[in-house]
Formats: C-alpha cells, structure tokens, sequence
C-alpha cells in the first residue's frame, strides 16, 4: 500500500504542477499532460499507456482516477 500512495501522490504532483506554477488555471487546459485523457475527458494518445497506473491507484484507493 505503501509504494501505491506513493504512486497517487507522485502522480498527483506531476500533473498539477503547472497549475501550481500559475500556467494554467484549470489544469485540463494545460496542453503537455496527460490529466484529461486519463480522467476519460479527451481521447488517448496511441502511446499513451494508463492501464497500469490507473489500475494500481483503482486497487490502493478504490476510487481509481477520481482520487486523481
């Protein structure tokens, strides 16, 4: 469970650091990260792969991308 909280915090402060940093006031308008096709709210890139982490942070959090 350990390495899993990890994992949603990491991610977590990846994809809302250029909100943090004043680049963007809604993070899902920030054009270089993931955030929106993670969530379901655009298309994912081919080579865009979130099985793995989605399904790591569903297991750790049951609430999966919500917690996101």
């Amino acid at each position: 469970m350990e390495k899993e909280s990890y994992l949603l915090e990491l991610s977590r402060y990846v994809v809302l650091n250029p909100a943090r940093a004043g680049g963007v006031k809604d993070i899902g308008q920030w054009p270089w990260n993931s955030y929106s096709a993670m969530i379901g709210k655009s298309s994912r890139p081919e080579w865009l792969q979130t099985d793995w982490i989605l399904g790591t942070v569903w297991e750790a959090t049951e609430a999966g991308c919500c917690r996101l």
